[in-house]
């Protein structure tokens, strides 16, 4: 039975379309232990359910969709949600929200991306919080879906990503990349902390430590 996603009212994209099937059955095949994950940029939830199919726990971060997120993963009780963003600093952010297709509202705000420039774009100011300053026991996974915020994510997870090198699945948006923190400085930074990039479909970039 295909599972019915709460969506805001005017989005018209399909939720049960949008996770890129055949990246996540490449991460089954890197990750070695299915322990705990994160959920970067969870939105409504749509890979917070596979993943929760998959991992003993996981963890979820998402700074304005929240309330959608919590009613389509109600019935799991092996996900937990954190209704803030991830950066490298803990303060606010603005977030612009696209309307008709939630999942790119993004923290960055980019010239090419037209719809932001329009009287109609919803704006509202989020938290923001560093993982570094949250304690796990264990990583075995985490998935970034941040539009074009991953520099910063990245950024406030060096400690975090030393200790416990999970394997990461991230998002780049290089036709809205942001303006200076680029998807190669944030690749550079990966690279820096042991990491390599092992496979690529389509936007989404996975890596291993190795």
């Amino acid at each position: 039975m295909t599972f019915i996603f709460k969506k805001p009212p005017n989005d018209i994209k399909d939720m049960s379309q949008i996770p890129n099937n055949r990246g996540y059955q490449y991460v089954k095949s890197i990750v070695k232990n299915f322990t705990f994950a994160l959920d970067i940029g969870a939105h409504v939830g749509t890979m917070a359910r596979k993943m929760a199919k998959d991992f003993q726990n996981i963890e979820c971060f998402e700074p304005y969709f929240f309330e959608y997120l919590k009613e389509n993963t109600k019935d799991l009780d092996n996900v937990l949600i954190h209704s803030h963003g991830l950066g490298n600093e803990n303060s606010t952010a603005k977030l612009y929200v696209m309307e008709s297709n939630t999942g790119g509202s993004s923290l960055v705000r980019h010239p090419k991306r037209t719809w932001q420039k329009q009287a109609s774009t919803i704006t509202t100011d989020v938290l923001i919080k560093r993982l570094d300053d949250f304690e796990f026991n264990t990583i075995d996974f985490i998935k970034i879906d941040v539009e074009s915020f991953e520099y910063f994510v990245i950024d406030g997870a060096r400690e975090t990503l030393q200790q416990h090198s999970p394997a990461i699945m991230i998002e780049y948006l290089k036709k809205y990349q942001h303006p200076t923190h680029t998807s190669a400085m944030t690749h550079k930074i990966l690279i820096s902390l042991g990491y390599k990039q092992v496979k690529q479909f389509q936007q989404d970039f996975f890596y291993i430590k190795g």
